[in-house]
Parts: structure tokens; C-alpha cells; sequence
């Protein structure tokens, strides 16, 4: 696919067309999100749950939601500014699942 350049308040990027388009219409999006479950979604992977780890304010759980919109998303966030976000930015997705902790195999 043709790569094209946009620049992206004195940023310039080179992106595929479909990149552009996710930029543009996708609140808190990631191209790396975008990336990952593109190569997924084209090799025919069509996953039942994802678990995001470190959800931030929601870009990769918004990208999995937009790209397989009938699996189950466990987004866990530790930070509580963060989890105001992310709760605001999937409110309306019902496949979400928010949780305000953090993972990890030690305490604090």
C-alpha cells in the first residue's frame, strides 16, 4: 500500500491511507494499537478476550473494540486520573470492563 505524507501540527508522518483515516476518526487512538490488531485481523485471528495491561486512558482498548466489536475487553489501570478517561472514553462500549488496579507479581 502507498504511503502518504501528512503532517500533523509540525510533525510529519508516513502513513498508509487506512492510518490516516483511524487518525482522523478514532478518539485516543494509537497507530501502534492499530497496527497490531490490523496484523491480527489479517492473518484471520479473531480473538475471544483481550486483557489490557496499563489501559492509560483507553487507546488500545478503544482500537480492539473498533476492530472486534464483539469480544470481551479487561482494561486495568492503576492511575485514578487515568481511569476517570478511560471510563469516559468507553462509557458507551457495553464489551468493557474497567478495572482500577494494577497487575503485577509484587505489592505497591
Amino acid at each position: 500500500m502507498a504511503l502518504k505524507n501528512v503532517i500533523i501540527k509540525t510533525i510529519e508522518l508516513a502513513l498508509n491511507p487506512r492510518e490516516i483515516y483511524a487518525l482522523l476518526t478514532w478518539p485516543k487512538f494509537s497507530l501502534t494499537s492499530y497496527r497490531m490488531l490490523s496484523a491480527l485481523k489479517q492473518q484471520s485471528i479473531r480473538p475471544q478476550t483481550i486483557i489490557d495491561v496499563g489501559a492509560n486512558v483507553g487507546q488500545f482498548t478503544i482500537a480492539s473494540a473498533k476492530f472486534f466489536p464483539k469480544l470481551q475487553i479487561h482494561s486495568f489501570e492503576p492511575l485514578p486520573e487515568a481511569v476517570t478517561l478511560l471510563k469516559k472514553h468507553v462509557r458507551k462500549l457495553k464489551n468493557i470492563t474497567v478495572y482500577p488496579l494494577a497487575l503485577g507479581d509484587q505489592e505497591g
